[in-house]
């Protein structure tokens, strides 16, 4: 207990956390206002977070959460990779009381590990929720740029982040099948050009539905965003994107609103 409340424990799983869940911004934004009301309007009331199978996808949305709360709050969240974190919960979770898929001896009355009488499991949203970008494509929207990338060929956007922490957003569309993307920070060394991986480059199929995503600078400079065709030996790829930098006052007054 905490006072005369009872503390609350929570545990996130990132398991199976994807690139486009990771840097996903709506969902970002949901994360950022779902811990700061519990922040703002109920301090106290959670005891530990427990932040567990992180992996280098999850550091995406961790730097630009941090960035809009207390340290204080921040203090009481445990961050685990896929090891050590059953023996931590054991130590604070009575092994009868936590979920047997957790590390602990309780299951559901038929045995099930996974407790879903008393859990609720996450995973995949169906797609038959999902928004078609024929109901919501960029094509017309404003502010939409477009490139044509022939066959093995890419495509580099550089961009110029005056102000440290502030925010790249994106959000693109292939008119077919799939594209190459990634982010990059270029930086002279010694005199010599220095390139380093920020977002990895992965090939993401856009075909059905656009894709959104953010990633925090911790620091201002040249950033390059890529658009990679290298591997298509026999088909171009029409593209059409936003990118927006957003410092850190544009950031609050969004948060705000």
């Amino acid at each position: 207990p905490k006072g005369s409340y009872p503390g609350s424990i929570y545990i996130y799983d990132m398991d199976q956390l994807t690139f486009a869940n990771a840097t996903d911004k709506k969902g970002i934004e949901y994360m950022i206002k779902y811990f700061k009301v519990c922040q703002d309007f109920y301090p106290g009331i959670m005891e530990t977070m427990f932040v567990i199978n992180i992996s280098s996808y999850f550091m995406i949305p961790l730097s630009i959460v941090k960035s809009c709360l207390s340290t204080s709050f921040i203090s009481l969240v445990q961050f685990h990779g896929p090891d050590g974190w059953k023996e931590e919960l054991l130590k604070i979770i009575d092994a009868d009381q936590l979920p047997a898929f957790l590390g602990g001896n309780r299951t559901d009355p038929d045995g099930n590990p996974l407790c879903k009488t008393i859990a609720v499991q996450g995973g995949k949203i169906d797609e038959k929720h999902y928004i078609h970008k024929s109901k919501n494509s960029l094509v017309n929207a404003p502010g939409v740029e477009k490139t044509t990338l022939s066959r093995a060929s890419f495509s580099e956007i550089e961009l110029e982040v005056k102000e440290d922490g502030s925010l790249i957003e994106w959000e693109f569309e292939t008119k077919t099948r799939d594209i190459g993307f990634g982010l990059f920070y270029k930086e002279f060394v010694d005199g010599e050009e220095k390139i380093t991986e920020l977002v990895p480059l992965l090939r993401i199929d856009t075909e059905d539905y656009s894709e959104t995503g953010v990633y925090r600078c911790e620091r201002a400079g040249t950033y390059v965003v890529l658009f990679d065709n290298s591997y298509s030996w026999l088909r171009s790829k029409e593209i059409y994107y936003r990118i927006k930098i957003v410092n850190s006052k544009e950031m609050e007054a969004g948060m705000q609103n």
